[in-house]
């Protein structure tokens, strides 16, 4: 069951996209499938860059909405190599744009 979730997710990602989730289920079964099945390998993983190059796997980007939230997950995604594509417009997320260094999830799509 979780497999056919997990491929559901990803079989309606677009080459190279960047899926935005939040929750373990949908994070642990999209990395299962790329990490352990070479499933989809366009997509990016959002937390395992040193797995991603013993595999010399291209991976699809996953962008994980409540790491989001933290301050190290943006600071520290312009050294992953699985994260240089994306950019953040602040310091971490926040449903509310509360403090400056704050961003919502219209302005990380750019809308």
């Amino acid at each position: 069951m979780f497999r056919l979730y997990g491929k559901a997710l990803l079989d309606h990602m677009p080459e190279n996209g960047i899926l935005v989730i939040r929750g373990d289920m949908p994070h642990t079964t999209t990395h299962y499938l790329q990490l352990c099945e070479g499933y989809r390998p366009d997509v990016k993983l959002g937390a395992y860059d040193k797995i991603k190059s013993m595999f010399r796997m291209s991976l699809t980007t996953v962008v994980s909405i409540p790491l989001m939230s933290n301050e190290w997950y943006t600071r520290f995604s312009k050294s992953w190599r699985r994260l240089q594509n994306v950019t953040f417009p602040g310091s971490y997320y926040a449903i509310a744009r509360s403090k400056s260094k704050a961003f919502n999830l219209k302005q990380f799509f750019g809308m």
